[in-house]
């Protein structure tokens, strides 16, 4: 998608998917917020807009493997701000899934380098 659509209408479907998708929630008796509860979730809805935005550019112009570490670093900081702000530890299947994610995006990178190595190894098409 992202070779054909600029960033910017990428970050707009997800916001419209991700709307719809909870607009389902407010069927199964989603409770009327007070005006309070409605300012936070104004700030919460234009805070994951611009986070959307901002992070649709350097997914579409980089390499996933320079923005690897980011995500990871998102991961600790969630298990450190959620213990120390909540006072909780992920649970078991948590850390299990993200092993089988780790997994998976390693065996994914060794392709990637695999398949790398065999094209600039084999001899050029005549």
């Amino acid at each position: 998608m992202s070779a054909h659509e600029h960033s910017i209408t990428i970050a707009f479907y997800f916001m419209l998917t991700s709307a719809a998708v909870a607009l389902i929630t407010a069927l199964f008796g989603w409770n009327m917020p007070t005006g309070e509860q409605a300012l936070v979730l104004i700030f919460t809805a234009s805070q994951g807009a611009s986070d959307s935005c901002s992070s649709a550019f350097p997914i579409a112009s980089a390499r996933p493997s320079a923005l690897a570490p980011f995500d990871y670093a998102a991961m600790i900081w969630a298990v450190v701000l959620g213990y120390f702000l909540f006072g909780e530890l992920p649970a078991p299947q948590v850390w299990l899934g993200r092993h089988y994610r780790d997994r998976g995006r390693a065996a994914d990178l060794m392709a990637r380098a695999t398949a790398r190595t065999r094209s600039a190894l084999s001899p050029p098409a005549l």
